[in-house]
């Protein structure tokens, strides 16, 4: 069985105020290649396909567009899509049917019957490996199974149903892949939490029972963990950097090949371009005076999402930003905020430090006008204060 595993595409995301729909185009077309060239049995999408739970009228269009586009390339060939914590569940079933035709098959809940989760992959009439795709869901959505209500194991139990009833299908003989939207404690992330953006982690003993392969999405560094008997669990990474922290990361997608069932699967991992990298410059924290002739020497036509290192100062603090944007401006650098030594990260002219007493006396509008200049450095627009005057005084009526 021949599988393409991605996840956390993001189709939509407004990196400080900068539009990504050419990137994500991008990735997409080579995805496409990349189907089109491998022929696989099966593409799975392991979550996170939308920055957020409304897209707009273009990221939908790009993502019905390349759906049928990915489909084309491999007719034969079958895409399984799940939910993730950025998802919409209900957006993404509301035509689950319809692509049913193209062959696209989107989770987007958990249903009260964990069979409904079992897909059986078929190529040209022959089952050639079974699914369970377990979308993400907060734990209190899960249903219950059995006798268990707590919410610490809903999902572990869950998924062991599932995984018991692609067995069913699978009979012992048949691959078997798990597809997952989470967070597993034993992976390699950032940073060691108990809850990495705002999900729970799983261990991998959680998804008791026999598999040959758990597709996982949610974490943006691609790594292959090792699972029970010779099965494996992979994260295939982000396709493309979806913040600074991802600046040194592999963005690609996995190639899976399966030869039977208790084989460890083979995993190539297939590198995606990048076509506007993040960059992080200069290596080190200096003064303003010493980075600006470094930013004015920097190539004229390379495109990047650019962070600035930049010793703080509060003398100079309030001038860095337009005095950086200026160093740039005749450069295809995307200047994105300001990396302080201080431990902080700024946008604009810096986020504004104010009190509970203070916070009081403002309006609330001039409060959300701070706060957005400091996160996208510019102005909020007319439009939007005018929605959020709106907001405030239907609010205000209430009380």
């Amino acid at each position: 069985m021949k599988i393409i595993h991605t996840s956390d595409w993001h189709l939509g995301q407004v990196f400080n105020n900068f539009e990504r729909e050419e990137e994500h185009e991008a990735f997409l077309g080579h995805l496409c290649s990349i189907v089109k060239a491998h022929k696989p049995d099966a593409l799975l999408i392991c979550g996170d396909t939308f920055h957020s739970g409304a897209p707009g009228a273009a990221v939908r269009k790009l993502y019905t567009d390349s759906l049928l586009s990915l489909h084309n390339s491999a007719p034969s060939m079958q895409i399984v899509l799940i939910a993730g914590n950025h998802d919409s569940p209900s957006y993404l079933e509301a035509d689950g049917k319809l692509w049913n035709l193209a062959g696209v098959h989107i989770f987007g809940k958990c249903s009260p019957n964990p069979a409904d989760q079992v897909l059986p992959i078929e190529v040209d009439g022959k089952c050639v490996g079974v699914v369970a795709a377990l979308p993400f869901s907060y734990p209190q959505n899960i249903p219950v199974i059995g006798e268990d209500t707590s919410l610490t194991t809903r999902a572990a139990t869950y998924a062991a149903a599932a995984i018991r009833e692609a067995e069913k299908i699978s009979n012992g003989t048949l691959p078997t892949i798990v597809m997952a939207h989470t967070t597993i404690r034993e992976s390699d992330i950032a940073e060691k939490k108990d809850d990495v953006g705002g999900i729970r982690t799983q261990s991998l003993i959680d998804f008791s029972g026999s598999f040959d392969y758990l597709a996982l999405g949610h974490i943006h560094k691609s790594q292959t963990l090792k699972g029970p008997s010779k099965s494996i669990a992979r994260y295939p990474g982000s396709p493309i950097p979806i913040s600074f922290s991802e600046e040194e990361y592999n963005h690609s997608v996995s190639l899976v090949e399966i030869g039977k069932r208790g084989e460890e699967p083979k995993v190539t991992e297939i590198p995606i371009p990048v076509s506007v990298p993040m960059f992080t410059y200069p290596k080190e924290f200096l003064p303003l005076e010493e980075v600006l002739p470094l930013l004015r020497d920097l190539p004229k036509d390379k495109t990047a999402y650019l962070r600035v290192r930049l010793k703080y100062d509060d003398k100079t603090s309030s001038l860095a930003y337009e005095k950086i944007r200026d160093a740039v401006s005749e450069k295809a650098y995307r200047f994105c905020m300001l990396k302080s030594d201080d431990k902080t990260t700024r946008s604009g002219e810096g986020a504004v430090k104010m009190g509970i007493s203070q916070m009081r006396e403002r309006d609330p509008l001039d409060i959300a006008d701070l706060f957005y200049k400091s996160k996208y450095s510019t102005d909020m627009g007319e439009d939007l204060k005018s929605l959020l005057k709106e907001v405030k005084e239907d609010v205000t009526k209430q009380e």
